[in-house]
């Protein structure tokens, strides 16, 4: 499963998350602040979002804060020219072949449509579906999120 990723991302948009995601760096008093946080970053109305769709992005510490679950090694990970190489990427992303399911946001700001559609070409047992949401597609709309997951699943592994 590939949750709003795919061989190509748009750079400018990731740089973007990226930075939004590393500007909390003590966390967020409640999930309500984190809730705000995210709103300000889309510059949308404020929107209340379920508690367990923002428990997917954020996790409780010792100290009664909340934290973005993601790993700030990662940033430079991706910055590395290397790594974001995308005929490299779409060379190793040709190479799956177990079923794959692709979840985009429609909102997203790393992901485009075409950028899922080259990758539905390139991976033969491939879906994908599209929810009305950013690129965190469980924080913004978890239950949306686990139902194509489900679904998914099932045609995936009927036997389970």
């Amino acid at each position: 499963m590939r949750v709003d990723i795919t061989h190509r991302t748009d750079h400018t948009g990731q740089r973007r998350v990226r930075d939004f995601l590393g500007a909390a760096p003590d966390g967020f008093a409640s999930l309500d602040d984190a809730s705000a946080a995210i709103d300000a970053f889309r510059g949308t109305p404020p929107r209340r979002r379920r508690s367990d769709g923002l428990r997917k992005n954020l996790r409780l510490k010792g100290n009664g804060r909340w934290y973005w679950h993601w790993d700030p090694a990662f940033v430079g990970y991706a910055d590395n020219r290397g790594n974001s190489d995308e005929r490299r990427l779409a060379d190793l992303t040709a190479r799956i072949t177990v079923p794959t399911l692709i979840v985009h946001g429609s909102r997203s700001e790393i992901v485009s449509r075409e950028a899922v559609d080259e990758m539905l070409a390139l991976v033969p047992n491939s879906e994908a579906v599209e929810v009305d949401a950013g690129h965190m597609i469980a924080g913004d709309d978890n239950e949306a999120f686990a139902l194509h997951l489900e679904g998914f699943l099932d045609r995936a592994l009927p036997s389970r």
